[in-house]
């Protein structure tokens, strides 16, 4: 192993748990996106405070 070789690896060990943590975020934000692009019923989360009249008018 060069002096090439053993630099990436430490390189790649020191990165590695940021760049697993912010794919993991990515993967988590465009679950999220998939469930805010079908659409959210909020009459349904409003209905506890009767405020379902309202939602219908919009």
């Amino acid at each position: 192993m060069g002096v090439y070789d053993t630099i990436k690896s430490f390189i790649d060990k020191v990165f590695q748990p940021p760049i697993s943590f912010l794919e993991l975020a990515i993967e988590k934000l465009q679950g999220v996106n998939m469930v805010t692009a079908q659409g959210l019923d909020l009459s349904s989360y409003f209905a506890v405070f009767g405020t379902c009249r309202l939602l219908g008018n919009w």
